[in-house]
Parts: C-alpha cells; sequence; structure tokens
C-alpha cells in the first residue's frame, strides 16, 4: 500500500489525502495481488493518458469512488467492476467517470451480478461520437432512478429502444431517455407500460416514431389516468401497428373533449373491442365522435353490443364499427330515425331561451311524471313557465329531419305559453276584444261563496266560475293553444313551414265526428278548425252554435290577443256548448265557414250575467257533495268525455301551470306567516282531481288523488326550502328558495 501511495502522490492533480482513505479501506477487504490490480488501473490509465483532462477526472472520480463502491460488493466483483470502469474510461474519459459516479447509487437497487451488465448497456450506446457520449452519460446518470422505478429489465428495454432510435435521429433517442426518467419520478407505477409501448413502437414503427413519439409524450398525462387502455394500446401495436397512430390520436382528443362527456363511456367500449377486434379499433375511433352524437346513450349501446354480438358468434364483422358494413349501416339508420332530447337539448335551450327572452330550461318529460304530480304523459310535451319539458325521444316519422322538425315544433308552441303569457292570467286585467265579464263573475262568486273559501292563483279563481269545470278546461285549453299557435305563425315566420306540417299531420289522427255526441262534436270540429280552416262536416241543427263558436277562435287568433281574451272568450263557448245536449247527431252537411263570413262577435253581456248566477246554497251543496245523481244536468256533465289530445299541444293545466310558476317566481299569494298553510289538501286535489288516469278503479280514485297531493305538497315545500343549483331547471332537481321568515309547507 505505501509503494502505492508513493508512486501515485508524485501526481499532484491526484488528492492525497482521499487516495489514502480510500487505501486504507481496500487494504482492509483485498489481499495484495488484489490491491495491486487495483492499483495497475490507475497506473496504466495514467500511462495512456494523451494530456486530456477527462481521463483525470475519471482517474480522481475512481479513487474517490472505490471505497464506496467495495462496502457494496465481493472482493472478485469488486476487481470486475474497476476494470469495466476502466474499459469505459478508454473508450471515453468522461463517460468512465460518469459510470463510476452513478455506480454507488446504482448498487443500491441492483443485483451485484448486473453491475458489469449495465456498464455494457451505457457502452453499447457510445458510437465515437459527441451525441453518443452524450446519450450513454444520460443513461448512466438516469439509470439509478429509473431502475428504483422499475427493473433491470426495464433498462435494458430502454437502452434497446435508444440504440433503434439512434440510427434515424440520436437527438430523439436522448429525449426518450429524458422522458423514461420523467415517468420515473412522476408516474412510477406506469413505467412499464410506456417502456413496453414505445419500445414496440421502435421496433414495429421506427419510420413513424418521431410523430408517435411527441404524441405520447404530450398526451402522457391523459392516458396516465386510463390505465387499461394503455393495455389496450400494447395490444394494437401487437395487432395492427398500421392503425396505432391514428387510433391512439382520436382517443387523445375524445379523452381531452371534456364538454361531450363521452370520454368513460369511449375508453369502455375500446377496451371491450381491444379485447375482441383489435383491427375494428381504428374505424370506431375515427367515427366515434360522429356515430355518437347522432344517438343517444341508450341507442349508441345497443348498436354497439350487435356489433359486440356478431363477433362473439363468429361472423364477419369487418367494417361495423366504422359503419362500413350493410349490416352496421342498417341498424345505425334505423336507431338515427328518431330525435333523443340528450343529444338536441343545448341547441333546443339556445332556441327556446332565444325564441322567448327568458332564460328557460329544457328537460325531460320524464322529470315531471318522476315528480309523481299524476298529471302527466311522459310522450308529451308541457311547461310550467319556466322549463320546457320535451319527451325524451321522437320518431314518429322514418326521416330524422322530419322528426327534429316535430320536436322543435312542439318546443315552440310551449315557449308560445310562456312567451304570449298563458299562465299570466289576471283577472282584474282588460282583454282586447271582448266587454270583461271577469270581474263582475268573480265579485258575484265572492259574495256567494262560503266565508272560508280560498282560491291560490287566479287561474283556480277563474274556473271556479263553471259548473262544469272540464268542460271549461277543454275548452280553455283549445282557446289557448289556438292563440299560441297563430302568434307563433305571425311572429317567427322562419318556422312556419314546419309549424303547418306539424299541424296537418295532427289533422289526420283525428276522430271520426260523426260517433261523437253534440257537445264533444263541437269541441272536436273547433280543434280541427284551429289546425287548418277547412270545410266542416257537422249536423244542421248546430251549425248556428258551430259558427258561434269559431268565431270566438278566429278573434283570438288577432295578433294583439291575450290570456285575458281566451278567459273570456271560454266564458262565452261555455255559455252556448253547456246548452247543447250531449248526445248523438244526425243529418250532417259540409259547411264552408270562411273567415270573411264571420260577424263581428255580438257579445250578450247582460244574458252571460244572469246566466252565470252563483247562489250560495248551490256552492255550499257543491262543496259538500260533488254527487252527480240528483239532477239531470249533472249527469249530462258525467257523461261528457273530453276530446283527443293535440300531441303538438302538448299537456296542458294552466290551474297547476300558473301555481307553480308563481311559486317559481316568488308571486304566489303566501299566509301572514309567510307560508302556503293556507292552502289545504282539499284545495290541490281539487286542481288535481281531473289529472288522475281515467282508467283507475273507482274505489282507489281518493287514494290516487291522496297520493297525488302529497307529491304536489313535497314540490312546494322544496320550492321554499331549497336554492336551485342547476340553471337548467327550476323544476328538474331543485327550486328557488323563499327568503321570506316562514315555517315550511305542511299537509293539512
Amino acid at each position: 500500500m505505501k509503494e502505492i501511495n508513493n508512486r501515485l502522490k508524485k501526481y499532484n492533480w491526484i488528492n492525497t489525502k482521499e487516495l489514502n482513505e480510500t487505501l486504507n479501506v481496500l487494504s482492509e477487504g483485498l489481499n495484495e495481488p488484489s490491491l495491486n490490480e487495483w492499483a495497475n488501473i490507475i497506473y496504466s490509465s495514467i500511462e495512456n493518458d494523451s494530456g486530456i483532462s477527462n481521463q483525470q477526472e475519471y482517474l480522481l472520480s475512481f479513487i474517490r469512488e472505490s471505497s464506496n463502491v467495495f462496502r457494496s460488493l465481493p472482493q472478485t466483483q469488486f476487481i470486475e467492476w474497476a476494470k469495466q470502469s476502466n474499459r469505459i474510461a478508454t473508450a471515453n474519459g468522461d463517460l468512465g467517470k460518469t459510470y463510476v459516479d452513478s455506480s454507488v447509487d446504482m448498487l443500491k437497487n441492483l443485483r451485484p451480478r448486473h453491475l458489469l451488465d449495465w456498464g455494457n448497456l451505457g457502452l453499447s450506446l457510445f458510437k465515437s461520437s459527441k451525441n453518443s457520449s452524450f446519450l450513454a452519460k444520460k443513461f448512466y446518470k438516469l439509470s439509478p432512478a429509473i431502475n428504483i422505478a422499475s427493473s433491470y429489465d426495464d433498462l435494458e428495454k430502454i437502452v434497446d429502444t435508444c440504440k433503434r432510435i439512434s440510427a434515424r435521429n440520436i437527438d430523439y433517442s436522448s429525449k426518450t431517455m429524458d422522458w423514461v426518467y420523467k415517468i420515473s419520478q412522476f408516474s412510477p407505477n406506469d413505467l412499464k407500460s410506456w417502456n413496453e409501448i414505445i419500445n414496440k413502437v421502435s421496433k414495429i414503427l421506427i419510420k413513424d416514431f418521431e410523430e408517435i413519439f411527441q404524441l405520447l409524450a404530450e398526451n402522457a398525462d391523459l392516458i396516465n389516468q386510463r390505465k387499461e387502455f394503455m393495455k389496450s394500446l400494447i395490444k394494437i401495436i401487437d395487432s395492427n401497428p398500421q392503425d396505432f397512430y391514428l387510433a391512439t390520436k382520436k382517443s387523445i382528443e375524445i379523452f381531452s373533449d371534456i364538454s361531450s362527456g363521452y370520454s368513460d363511456e369511449y375508453e369502455k367500449m375500446f377496451i371491450t373491442l381491444s379485447a375482441n377486434k383489435t383491427d375494428e379499433l381504428k374505424g370506431y375511433s375515427l367515427n366515434f365522435q360522429s356515430l355518437r352524437r347522432g344517438l343517444s346513450k341508450e341507442k349508441f349501446n345497443i348498436w354497439f353490443g350487435h356489433g359486440i354480438d356478431i363477433i362473439n358468434s363468429g361472423d364477419n364483422v369487418e367494417g361495423y364499427f366504422s359503419l362500413d358494413s350493410p349490416e352496421s349501416k342498417s341498424l345505425f339508420n334505423e336507431l338515427t330515425f328518431s330525435v333523443d332530447l340528450d343529444i338536441e337539448k343545448d341547441i333546443l335551450k339556445l332556441y327556446c331561451c332565444a325564441l322567448s327572452g327568458q332564460e328557460l330550461g329544457v328537460q325531460s318529460s320524464n322529470v315531471m311524471v318522476d315528480k309523481e304530480i299524476g298529471w302527466f304523459n311522459s310522450n308529451l310535451a308541457t311547461t310550467e313557465g319556466s322549463t320546457i319539458y320535451l319527451p325524451e325521444s321522437i320518431k314518429k316519422f322514418p326521416e330524422k329531419d322530419k322528426n327534429f322538425s316535430w320536436l322543435k315544433v312542439i318546443a315552440t308552441h310551449q315557449v308560445g305559453h310562456v312567451e304570449f303569457g298563458t299562465f299570466k292570467l289576471k283577472l282584474d286585467s282588460p282583454s282586447s276584444y271582448f266587454k270583461d265579464l271577469r270581474t263582475s263573475l268573480i265579485k258575484k262568486f265572492e259574495e256567494n261563496a262560503p266565508k272560508n273559501t280560498t282560491e291560490i292563483t287566479d287561474m283556480t279563481k277563474f274556473f271556479k266560475l263553471f259548473e262544469d269545470s272540464k268542460l271549461a278546461q277543454d275548452v280553455f285549453s283549445v282557446f289557448e293553444a289556438y292563440r299560441v299557435d297563430e302568434k307563433v305563425l305571425h311572429k317567427y315566420k322562419g318556422i312556419s313551414s314546419a309549424y303547418k306540417d306539424v299541424k296537418k299531420n295532427a289533422l289526420e289522427s283525428r276522430p271520426k265526428i260523426e260517433n261523437l255526441p253534440g257537445r264533444e262534436l263541437l269541441i272536436e270540429l273547433i280543434i280541427r278548425y284551429s289546425l287548418s280552416p277547412q270545410k266542416l262536416k257537422a249536423p244542421k241543427k248546430l251549425e248556428y252554435p258551430l259558427k258561434k263558436l269559431l268565431n270566438l277562435l278566429v278573434i283570438l287568433g288577432k295578433p294583439d290577443s291575450k290570456i285575458e281574451d281566451t278567459s273570456e272568450a271560454t266564458l262565452r263557448a261555455y255559455k252556448i256548448l253547456i246548452g247543447i245536449k250531449n248526445e248523438s247527431q244526425e243529418d250532417f252537411e259540409e259547411y264552408d265557414f270562411e273567415e270573411e263570413s264571420f260577424e263581428k262577435f255580438e257579445d250578450p253581456y247582460n244574458d252571460l250575467l244572469e246566466f252565470y248566477s252563483f247562489p250560495a246554497e248551490n256552492l255550499l251543496e257543491n262543496e259538500i257533495n260533488n254527487s252527480s245523481e240528483e239532477n239531470n244536468n249533472e249527469e249530462e256533465i258525467d257523461n261528457y268525455s273530453s276530446p283527443q289530445e293535440v300531441e303538438h299541444w302538448g299537456e296542458f293545466k294552466p290551474e297547476l301551470s300558473q301555481l307553480l310558476l308563481e311559486m317559481s317566481l316568488g308571486e304566489a299569494e303566501f299566509s301572514e306567516d309567510g307560508d302556503l298553510s293556507d292552502i289545504s289538501a282539499e284545495q290541490l286535489e281539487e286542481m288535481l282531481k281531473d289529472s288522475v288516469d281515467e282508467n283507475s278503479d273507482e274505489n282507489s280514485d281518493d287514494a290516487v288523488e291522496s297520493e297525488i297531493t302529497q307529491n304536489l305538497e313535497e314540490a312546494l315545500n322544496e320550492m321554499q326550502t331549497e336554492k336551485i343549483q342547476d340553471d337548467q331547471s327550476k323544476f328538474a332537481d331543485k327550486f328557488d328558495h323563499f327568503n321570506e321568515d316562514g315555517k315550511a309547507l305542511e299537509a293539512v
């Protein structure tokens, strides 16, 4: 040891202190021949040194680090390490130094038997050029961190990848090494998968490596979140490498498109398809978004599942997922005949808001049904003034354009109710075309009504004026639907063509008039005329009342008519209709009721005041017992049936809708305590009694109405106590909160 010390200390660039410390450590574990062998490595390096400083830097590191490496290795392997470092330094001094400096950290997680192999891996990257030296040194520096995150096998794989890339572009080899290191630091669990992917790309797709590497590197964080998707990428490289780039690029676009909300759905299907038929993945990926936009989630699942069934059955599935096969195209076209609300919802919301100039929500009609209020058909549209409820799917026609036009028309009609004030009826507001009866009639009614009678809205007060509220509501609904339609056609010329087509289609499904009794027949004829002015076939004895009714209808079609005109027209029409016996008719003739033939409506004001009389005893009797057994007039009322619905008009319940709107706007009449406890269950049931399914058993009617009333009370309670969270709807999830200091709605 002394001889070694004396021989080396004459070189003034050697740190004598470090040399002595290293010799002391080595002499304790190495025999003299081995120690001399170690020293000979230094002697030979000095003798072969051409004066370039990098050899001296290598020797300084070698002397300094030898004691640390020796503590981690058996004697024999230590000498092999020393010889290996010399071989590497002979090729390039800086490279030898880097190898030595990294050895101690590398040995913390590397089996000693792999140490020499690790040195050879780095040396294999060196090709006597400056760039290759830089790459090999980078490998030695980064290896300890990469090895901690993975294994020696992955080091072999990354060197294999970089050697292959270096033949084309050594700069990309360096970038690849940096990227693998970055993954080892920030996503170590994904290192093995990424290393596998880029290695396979370098073997199979070397010509496109740079483009693919750029794509993967820029989107690594996004892909890292989808572990199963990464495994599927490996399958594509093995089975259909030519599809790898496009399938990956399109997948990244879908994952990046947060607005579509399709990412998870796409990934699950991608994984399923990769497990069954990887050669269909490219077509599926490239066409997914356009196909998905054409179908609802449920229907897209049907289409996709059918393709998987074909694969499982062993039949030819080629071109199915790119929509190239006839079977795929046929099923897709069949499914896309319909227009689905979840696909068109956003654009319909913009459309409805633009038409009305108000912030309106758009929701599925099923939302209303789920509230179990009991008055709504999920296949029809409706509104309560703040949200437009539309059917989930329209599939009336074999052409998608026609189905979309239908959906747009029914949405427009509901918006018309909002824009043109259907639910803002005020009994003290004047009409435009009639001498107002309502104020006088309400005053008479209130004078004779029981003192404890409390009405909730102007709509409920209005319909209390009629003995047969069902008939009155039907007339009001037809008149108001016509008024709204005419205003839409007058104001929005762009939709008039589609609107007229829908009205024409509605005419084709109307019932035969010959089978209808008198009162129902007249309402049916009003509906037909409201859909399209036309010749009407009617019993001769009903010509005059029909003309009077149509005269009222035409007035409501004028551009400046108001909801108050609808109410006044209803009062007059009801008087005409109630005087018609609801019995079978005969002696039909065809009449041409042209608009010019209608004379100015003669308003029998005094007769109407006299007709609507409200004796206190009758009102009290109706409160106590609504039975129809004691007078013949009420028997006729019971025999009356509402007309067949006009589909594009949707559901229309003006009393309840006005209540819900006023609640959402904070305009409902509260008690002094600030709640709605003055609304009795009986009053709510009165509003709902005609909403119960007509097919319900008689014995169950009370129970059904009670349940519906409770559901409505709960809904109203929500309106008072919960702040709306979603601007899509005031009735879909939560209702506006009212700030009054009061108690919650309680069932009476």
